[in-house]
């Protein structure tokens, strides 16, 4: 299987991850019929946050990157895309799968809460 994200460096796979989830940010893209991307299926998106999932040094990276660009930002749109992206997979019936977004969402939300 080839993965898109092999020969990006941490921060790259991470900034993508983070542009892809503000995106989905919109109540359309909870559906798959309107996957906004043409170079990215779901399956990669999700490969990837499951591999930032499995390591967690990764993990705790992406997290306090994405916990600066809601500081920076100060919205809340790779939130809300992480919510649509949990709707899709449930539509999918892809529950497992929805188990490992809900436990990076919540990581975010949890340390969210500190820093504000």
């Amino acid at each position: 299987m080839d993965n898109k994200f092999n020969h990006l460096t941490t921060e790259q796979s991470n900034l993508i991850i983070l542009k892809a989830l503000c995106i989905l940010e919109e109540k359309k893209y909870s559906q798959l019929a309107n996957w906004p991307f043409e170079d990215i299926s779901i399956d990669d998106i999700f490969n990837q946050i499951q591999y930032i999932y499995s390591d967690s040094v990764i993990k705790d990276k992406f997290i306090k990157f994405c916990l600066s660009h809601i500081e920076k930002k100060k919205q809340y749109s790779v939130i809300e895309g992480m919510f649509n992206l949990i709707a899709l997979f449930e539509d999918l019936e892809r529950y497992e799968d929805c188990i490992v977004l809900k436990n990076i969402k919540d990581s975010i939300l949890l340390d969210l809460q500190r820093v504000i």
